[in-house]
């Protein structure tokens, strides 16, 4: 609800400004100004998630077929929604003051069309911000807002292109294509006139053909690989009785490998990361089962209510650990992400996740530390449930 109001706050405060110094007419001033600030908005929105949630790309990868397309997703979200509910508000206003029949299928045909050609100029700003941010090439929000504010200044919001000679109106749309965008958003949706299709239509088109083909270039580019199976490792497999050791390690080949959670992360909490990775209520309420398992007493209990941003590594792969322990129907790799705590860590994660995959599929479990592999053979060999047809694997990097 702050999100809707404050976009009306804001267009109020600069329309008392505006009354108040050039003498201007308040209603007449007031709507225009605030549907192009509802418009400018949804994309700025759009666009400081995107940088906020960028590294959503690498954490989703094991769970999403198409990460790059579920982190847009989750970029966009918010802020359409938010858009969507904002516009019905104003579209509602603007419908009782006019109140006639005809103005409403005129808002409709044409806010629709002004919506969708912001909606391909969004996606087109979300990918090219997820992509520089993943790739270091954008580091802050800063060049973000400067951009914003100065589209602010440029666009006709704060001002109407006839409070301007002609030959700067012509400059400022030629050379500000959102200034035609907002006009569009204006003339639909408050002055009740035609709408001008000398660029917008073609830019939809343009928006859109950049997205297919960078699109096609980051699904032509090569993916991390899994690791190969390496003869310089100890292979260690339990079958309830005895513990085989053979050379090479065994790693199904449809297994589905989780690395630790390093570098720069979305902003986003651990239940709402476990929430996005596993959207089932009922894995949810098992996966924070499990983190309060696998946690120490000695942990503030709203860590999880915190960015994982600011986790520590032993707690982020131990997030990790629990998103992927709520994978279902391949075998899992969890590759060093034991490796980051200590004998008591391996203590805690047995105990936790005996009963929750015992008829799940198989955990293979890479670790470069040999003192981990050997606390976690002796704890799995002191364990009742240690059944046959217990599906774990050890796996130790000679080094």
């Amino acid at each position: 609800m702050v999100s809707i109001l404050d976009v009306a706050l804001y267009a109020l405060a600069i329309t008392m400004v505006m009354v108040a110094i050039f003498k201007f007419s308040g209603t007449e001033r007031f709507l225009p100004m605030l549907i192009g600030l509802v418009a400018l908005r949804w994309s700025v929105g759009c666009a400081i998630q995107a940088s906020r949630v960028a590294q959503f790309r690498n954490v989703s990868g094991p769970f999403y077929r198409r990460s790059f397309l579920a982190t847009m997703l989750l970029a966009m979200g918010p802020s359409t929604v938010v858009f969507v509910i904002s516009i019905l508000l104003v579209s509602g206003f603007v419908v009782v003051v006019h109140g006639s029949p005809p103005e409403v299928l005129h808002m409709a045909k044409w806010g629709g069309f002004s919506i969708l050609v912001q909606l391909t100029w969004n996606a087109l700003l979300v990918f090219l911000i997820i992509y520089a941010r993943t790739q270091r090439q954008l580091v802050s929000e800063v060049p973000i807002l400067f951009a914003f504010v100065l589209l602010l200044i440029l666009s006709p919001v704060a001002y109407q292109f006839s409070d301007i000679p002609p030959a700067a109106s012509s400059l400022l749309t030629s050379l500000n294509p959102a200034s035609h965008l907002i006009a569009a958003y204006q003339n639909s949706l408050w002055y009740i006139v035609p709408v001008s299709l000398e660029i917008l239509p073609m830019s939809a088109v343009v928006a859109v053909s950049i997205l297919v083909v960078l699109s096609g270039v980051l699904r032509g580019a090569p993916a991390d690989e899994a690791p190969q199976n390496d003869p310089d490792t100890r292979h260690l497999t339990w079958d309830g009785r005895t513990w085989y050791r053979s050379d090479g390690a065994g790693v199904p080949d449809d297994a589905v490998f989780f690395r630790p959670w390093r570098g720069e992360l979305p902003w986003v909490n651990g239940r709402n990361i476990l929430l996005l990775l596993n959207p089932y209520r009922r894995r949810l309420r098992d996966g924070v089962g499990l983190f309060d398992a696998f946690s120490t007493s000695a942990e503030p209990e709203t860590l999880l209510e915190s960015p994982i941003q600011i986790y520590a590594e032993m707690a982020r792969d131990r997030l990790c650990i629990v998103a992927a322990l709520s994978h279902r129907g391949r075998p899992i790799v969890l590759d060093g992400l034991l490796d980051s705590g200590d004998v008591q860590n391996v203590r805690r994660f047995c105990n936790a996740v005996t009963d929750l995959r015992r008829d799940a599929g198989s955990i293979t479990i890479i670790s470069r530390r040999d003192e981990i592999s050997r606390a976690l053979i002796g704890f799995i060999r002191q364990s009742p449930a240690a059944e046959p047809g217990s599906n774990v694997t050890t796996i130790t990097r000679i080094a």
